[in-house]
C-alpha cells in the first residue's frame, strides 16, 4: 500500500487495488476498525485530489471532466521528470471521482459486513449523489452506486425499497443499451424476481422470472440449454406458488422435451463422427494401398 501510494498517488487505480487488499487483510484478522480508518482517510485524501484537479482544469480554461481535460493531464504526464510524477499528473478529476466513487462503495460494504446498514446506506446515497453530480444520471458509475445501494437494502431486509431500485436499474440498462437482451439485464431481472420473492410477491416475482428466462433464452439462441435450467426451475417454483400448478407441469414438460432432443442430436452426432468408412471408401483406400504395394515390388 505505502509503495503504491508513493508511486502512483491516493487515487491512481493500482492504489485503489492495493488499498482493497489491504482492507480484506484487515477485516479477515478482525481489525474492521482499521480498515474503516484507512478507507475513511482515503474518501478524504481523494476528495483533495479531486477537488485539486477540477481547480487546475478551470484556471487553464478547461472543463472538469471533458476529454480535453484528460487529454492535458495526459501531455502532462509525458513531460515528468519521474514515472512517479507521470503516474500522478495524468490523474485527471474525472479519474479522482471515480476513485473516490469506487472508495465509498468499498467502505459501505464493509459496513455491510457489520450489519451496520445506516451508515452503509448513507455511504452509498453520498457515492450516488457525487456519481450524478459529475457523469450523469444514467452513466455506469451512477448505476454501479445504485446497484450497491439496492444490495444495501436488500440485506437490510428493506426489499421493497431494492426492488425499486433495481427496477430503476433495469429501465437504465434498457435504455442505454437499446434493449434489454444483454447480461446485464437477465441479471438485474433474475434479481428482481428473487428480491420480489423474497418479499413474497409471488405475482410480481413470476413476471420478472418469466422475463429473465426469456431474455436468456433470446442470448443464447436456443429455448433449452443446460445453463437454463435454474431459469427454468424458478419459474416453475413461482408458477406453483401462484396457483398455477398446469402452467408449472406444462414448462417441466417442454423442458424435459429439449433436454431429450439435445441428447439425441448429441447421440447422432456421436455416432456421425465414429461412423466406419463406406464401401467405396474402403475400396479406394483398398486400392491406394494395393498400388502402394506394386511400386514397392517395382523400387525392389
Amino acid at each position: 500500500m505505502d509503495v503504491a501510494l508513493q508511486h502512483f498517488g491516493v487515487a491512481h487505480a493500482t492504489t485503489t487495488l492495493a488499498r482493497g487488499n489491504l482492507v480484506d487483510a484487515l477485516d479477515q484478522l478482525g481489525d474492521r476498525d482499521a480498515a474503516r480508518e484507512l478507507l475513511n482517510g482515503s474518501i478524504g485524501a481523494i476528495k483533495k485530489v479531486a477537488d485539486d484537479k477540477e481547480a487546475e482544469e478551470v484556471a487553464k480554461g478547461l472543463k472538469p471532466g471533458s476529454e480535453e481535460a484528460a487529454a492535458a493531464a495526459a501531455a502532462a504526464a509525458k513531460q515528468a521528470s519521474s514515472p512517479e510524477m507521470a503516474a500522478m499528473l495524468a490523474i485527471d478529476s474525472t479519474r479522482a471521482h471515480t476513485a473516490s466513487i469506487r472508495v465509498q462503495i468499498e467502505l459501505a460494504r464493509l459496513e455491510m459486513k457489520a450489519k451496520a446498514f445506516d451508515r452503509a446506506v448513507e455511504v452509498l446515497q453520498g457515492a450516488h449523489a457525487l456519481a450524478v453530480d459529475k457523469f450523469g444520471e444514467e452513466t455506469p458509475e451512477a448505476s454501479s452506486a445504485m446497484a450497491a445501494l439496492a444490495t444495501c437494502h436488500r440485506q437490510a431486509g428493506n426489499l421493497e425499497t431494492s426492488a425499486s431500485l433495481f427496477e430503476q436499474l433495469y429501465s437504465i440498462n434498457e435504455r442505454q443499451s437499446e434493449g434489454p437482451i444483454n447480461q446485464s439485464g437477465v441479471m438485474l431481472a433474475r434479481t428482481l424476481a428473487d428480491v420480489l420473492g423474497e418479499a413474497e410477491r409471488w405475482g410480481d416475482a413470476l413476471v420478472w422470472a418469466e422475463k429473465a428466462l426469456s431474455l436468456m433464452q433470446q442470448m443464447a439462441g436456443v429455448k433449452v440449454h443446460p445453463a437454463l435450467e435454474p431459469f427454468f426451475a424458478l419459474v416453475i417454483e413461482l408458477k406453483n406458488k401462484t396457483g398455477d400448478e398446469a402452467g408449472a407441469e406444462e414448462l417441466r414438460k417442454q423442458l424435459l422435451k429439449g433436454k431429450l432432443q439435445m441428447a439425441g442430436q448429441s447421440q447422432r452426432a456421436g455416432a456421425a463422427a465414429g461412423r466406419p468408412p463406406t464401401g467405396q471408401q474402403v475400396g479406394k483406400q483398398a486400392g491406394g494401398k494395393a498400388a502402394g504395394n506394386k511400386r514397392s515390388t517395382k523400387r525392389k
